[in-house]
């Protein structure tokens, strides 16, 4: 075999390699997740989104409302930055081509229990950032492992990240207020 070969070889072992590396994280949750005046902007651009937004007509969600961003969007390059990725280098992934969603759920909004589906080679993470949450609705996720049954209220400028096809999760019903979030990928 001729050298260049070999070094051919040994490269897209590399990469092979690293790309299909995966990390041990199911889930994960992580506060104050953007600087505060980004977090800020971040609100303010979603904001001047509502009156717009289509209803989401997904079987198992009640009284949500979606945007999708471009991927050229400030708020898909907010999520795909060089921020965004060192807050989330545990997970060994990058930025998915999976479009960035901006929801809103209303009184009686929900989502049913579910596991994402896996739409790459490797399985992505679904990463939910909370814009903002004056609602009694609940994250709530089975431990893969355990198999314990954990709640949170998500808090804003936070994410909560789940391995698609790992974990069973849902969003509980709100009862009063709203909960507000953005959907991106990273595989």
């Amino acid at each position: 075999m001729r050298a260049e070969n070999i070094i051919f070889l040994l490269l897209l072992l590399y990469i092979l390699f690293h790309y299909f590396k995966r990390s041990e994280v199911e889930y994960l949750y992580i506060r104050n997740f953007l600087p505060e005046q980004e977090h800020k902007k971040v609100v303010e651009e979603c904001r001047k989104l509502e009156p717009f937004m289509e209803k989401d007509v997904l079987s198992i969600v009640k009284n949500r409302n979606k945007h999708t961003f471009s991927h050229d969007d400030y708020i898909s390059q907010v999520f795909s930055s060089t921020h965004v990725r060192e807050k989330l280098k545990e997970l060994n992934a990058s930025p998915s081509n999976t479009p960035v969603e901006y929801r809103t759920y209303g009184e009686k909004g929900m989502m049913g229990w579910h596991c994402d589906d896996q739409l790459y080679i490797k399985p992505q993470y679904e990463i939910v950032y909370t814009t903002e949450n004056t609602s009694d609705s609940k994250m709530q996720w089975f431990d893969p492992t355990t198999k314990e049954l954990h709640s949170i209220s998500t808090e804003p400028n936070s994410v909560f990240v789940v391995r698609a096809r790992t974990v069973l999760h849902r969003v509980s019903p709100v009862n009063h207020g709203e909960r507000k979030i953005i959907k991106f990928a990273y595989v």
